[in-house]
């Protein structure tokens, strides 16, 4: 079955909408319900609000997955720093996070191992924005940096309440945006494989006549689960929550426990001791790359849900079922996750003091948890066409 290409909206226009700064205030539709939503463009500070001696966040994503719309947060006592710098590489996520649900004043509520990245970023940046200092100090590499035993990173001063932000509903729009093309040209043939993938297990017998394709477009918004046909096999996924981090960290540290301490035991006879903690050195370098592969690809997994209509609880279950994913397909969808995005939508130039190269860069994805913890007095690619419905939302 072939999908005809239809042209999609520009690139350039993608990059506008995400750059702009909007109004203060903007009154979006969610179709798929009809409610409207006022949304605060936090241009100076409203998305943050201190209120006694708690930070308000009200979260892009406005309470569509686990979090609500809305959480408090109080300020970092002396013992959650001291528990924070005396963490590890391996257990710093799993120690910030229990650190946030103590911190939460909705603890009864949510379980902030729920987050999106997306959101537990935005709750981050809140809490230095009013319990630290707005002006942010970013560590940045550039390129001509990477080969370099010695690494110098750059500062970049940002001021984290002008930040940009896009709401999930302008997401919506933008994943319409990307579909319609497929809407307007499909068969009814594969309208109907369609309807039938949405709406197979509430629904005996579905007639294409019954469905009208501009409604079923307006119903299309980012929600999960998300499905992807791969051959003649359905994957079901959901977008990744924080507590994925921490389960793949743990059956990566297991995975690589033996081979560490056998790198870590090597004492071979009548070899130089520096030529020894070289060669550990260059193995253990090896293992630590291999391990960050792993643990990418072992967090994508365990957002798995479903396979061919049955559910997947299982982890070493859904990495098996996901190794049979081929490359192309996760590259398509990775790459269309990466552009219906929400949360901080802001692209930074960063110009480099070495090699003077200007880097433009969008600080979603440059932003780490770490740098935002107060351990000091305050311190584009393009959109692929739509071709076809082998990656579905809330279907």
């Amino acid at each position: 079955m072939t999908e005809k290409e239809t042209s999609l909206i520009s690139p350039d226009e993608i990059a506008k909408r995400r750059t702009e700064r909007k109004p203060r205030t903007q009154v979006l539709k969610d179709h798929s319900t009809e409610e409207e939503v006022i949304v605060e463009t936090p241009t100076e500070g409203e998305k943050f609000i201190n209120t006694a001696g708690l930070v308000k966040i009200n979260f892009e994503t406005l309470g569509r997955f686990d979090i609500p719309r809305t959480l408090h947060f109080d300020d970092y006592s002396g013992k959650h720093v001291v528990d924070i710098t005396m963490s590890n590489e391996e257990n710093f996520v799993e120690t910030l996070l229990t650190i946030m649900q103590e911190l939460v004043q909705e603890k009864d509520q949510v379980n902030i191992g729920d987050m999106l990245p997306q959101e537990f970023i935005e709750a981050m940046i809140g809490m230095k924005i009013k319990f630290n200092t707005p002006t942010h100090e970013h560590k940045w590499l550039c390129d001509c940096q990477m080969g370099e035993d010695n690494k110098q990173p750059q500062t970049a001063n940002i001021d984290l309440q002008k930040l940009n932000y896009l709401c999930i509903l302008e997401s919506d729009e933008t994943l319409k945006e990307f579909y319609k093309p497929y809407f307007e040209s499909c068969t009814d043939e594969q309208f109907l494989d369609y309807l039938e993938k949405k709406y197979g297990d509430e629904e005996e017998v579905i007639n294409v006549q019954d469905y009208d394709r501009n409604v079923e477009l307006s119903k299309v918004k980012v929600e999960e689960p998300i499905s992807q046909t791969v051959g003649e096999d359905i994957f079901k996924f959901r977008f990744t929550r924080m507590k994925d981090i921490i389960t793949a960290q743990k059956i990566i540290d297991d995975k690589y426990a033996v081979a560490i301490k056998k790198i870590e035991m090597q004492k071979p006879h009548g070899v130089k001791k520096v030529e020894l903690e070289v060669s550990k050195e260059k193995e253990m370098q090896k293992v630590q790359t291999d391990k960050m592969k792993d643990l990418i690809h072992i967090v994508k997994a365990l957002t798995l849900v479903n396979y061919n209509g049955e559910d997947v609880t299982d982890n070493n279950q859904k990495i098996e079922l996901y190794s049979k994913v081929k490359r192309k397909e996760i590259m398509e969808f990775n790459d269309l996750l990466q552009h219906i995005n929400f949360g901080i939508q802001d692209e930074r130039d960063f110009e480099c003091e070495f090699c003077g190269k200007l880097d433009r860069r969008l600080l979603q994805r440059e932003f780490d948890p770490y740098e935002f913890i107060p351990l000091d007095s305050g311190s584009d690619g393009k959109l692929r066409k739509c071709t076809g419905s082998s990656i579905l939302f809330g279907v």
